[in-house]
């Protein structure tokens, strides 16, 4: 019993240090708006792709809500279903998202961000998810305005040229 116990004294610490990285490593390598599709009068279904660098452990990544702001009141509702993260990798996900026109908001302020037209008013985005080791001990995570109004511009020169 004690020979056991020495063993495993020894290799779990070994173990620990060798997953590697932590959940701070994790990084977004890229961003790209794949499709937004309408659903009904106030629906919206988008599809984004993003990019993420994980050097520890695959996580899991549940409750995705999202509020996209325009001049500081919501605009867009967006949620996404589970989306798993391989770990010691760098990959590229697709992921779904369903959205709803936020109560009391100008939809014609959303059909600005899609046109042709120069976005003037900030833009910003608040999300928040809860991050957990595949099948075990998670934590919420908030990220509060995030500005995308230069995200927009370089898009919007993009399909200009």
């Amino acid at each position: 019993m004690r020979r056991l116990r020495l063993i495993l004294a020894i290799i779990c610490p070994l173990l620990l240090v060798s997953c590697g990285g932590s959940v701070r490593d994790i990084s977004v390598t890229s961003f790209n708006l794949v499709s937004v599709a309408p659903q009904g009068t106030s629906g919206v279904s988008i599809l984004i792709e993003i990019g993420i660098n994980n050097p520890g452990i695959g996580i899991e990544i549940t409750d995705l809500q999202a509020v996209l702001k325009i001049d500081s009141s919501p605009v867009l509702v967006l949620s996404a279903d589970q989306l798993m993260v391989d770990g010691h990798k760098e990959k590229v996900y697709s992921v779904p998202m369903k959205g709803r026109i936020a109560d009391g908001a100008n939809p014609f302020k959303l059909l600005k961000l899609l046109g042709s037209e120069r976005v003037t008013d900030p833009v910003s985005l608040d999300f928040e998810a809860r991050m957990a080791l595949r099948g075990g001990v998670g934590k919420k995570i908030e990220i509060k305005d995030i500005q995308l109004d230069e995200y927009l511009r370089q898009k919007k020169t993009e399909t200009n040229e």
